[in-house]
């Protein structure tokens, strides 16, 4: 199906967005250090896969329109469910994990064997 998600969390949910390929609202918290969580949800949504809303222009009524307009539109929960799925990388915590071994073994930073 093409449920929909609603995300008002950190920056981590976006990443699994994409693999379990469900399109998302993101209401990114303000207070996000240098708005990191706003910029990669703006980037999931510019794919396509889901639709941003920054908490400082949030206005009870039209988000209540827009999600009952989306509601009714099952082909564009669906489209987005495919635009979302397309960006996946289920893999993406393995080579994240890849990378920072791989930069800890080059810079022996405090780790211990």
């Amino acid at each position: 199906g093409s449920q929909l998600l609603l995300w008002r969390r950190r920056v981590t949910p976006v990443v699994g967005v994409g693999w379990i390929g469900r399109p998302s609202l993101f209401v990114p918290l303000h207070d996000a250090i240098d708005n990191a969580q706003l910029r990669n949800a703006q980037n999931f949504a510019g794919a396509c896969g889901g639709w941003v809303f920054p908490q400082s222009e949030l206005k009870a009524t039209e988000f209540a329109a827009f999600l009952m307009q989306l509601m009714a539109n099952s082909a564009t929960l669906k489209k987005a469910a495919a635009d979302a799925l397309a960006q996946g990388v289920p893999d993406a915590p393995n080579r994240l994990a890849d990378v920072v071994e791989g930069l800890v073994g080059k810079n022996k930073v405090g780790v211990k064997a």
